[in-house]
């Protein structure tokens, strides 16, 4: 089933982005291990290049556009007595932050944490 969108021309829908990473995220608890919790920091260098911190470890990756963008929708049941289904458009995800590297551990230097 295919869904057209045609958002109306005032209404502003928030563009979002996805992050895609290569590997797993591991964690010791068992339940819902990362369910709101943060995971990392993201942060953009200066060619706008993402990198994202997670523990002492720096993963870096690219920007991509996606081919088809995605619409974040929410299920608003009417009840009436067609029992139509509306879908209210939350926002569009048009761009991932693809992190396809291995990453790097964070070293600090022993001279830099201790002040003399």
């Amino acid at each position: 089933m295919q869904i057209i969108i045609n958002p109306h021309k005032n209404l502003k829908i928030p563009i979002w982005s996805m992050i895609e990473l290569q590997g797993d995220l591991q964690s010791n608890e068992k339940a819902a291990p990362f369910h709101g919790k943060i995971i990392g920091d993201l942060h953009y260098n200066l060619e706008g290049e993402p990198m994202l911190i997670i523990g002492h470890h720096v993963l870096t990756g690219r920007v991509a556009k996606l081919e088809k963008p995605l619409a974040i929708l929410k299920k608003k049941q009417k009840e009436d007595e067609f029992e139509v289904t509306e879908y209210e458009v939350q926002g569009m995800v048009v761009q991932k932050l693809l992190f396809s590297e291995r990453p790097r551990p964070i070293v600090a230097n022993a001279d830099a944490i201790f002040v003399k």
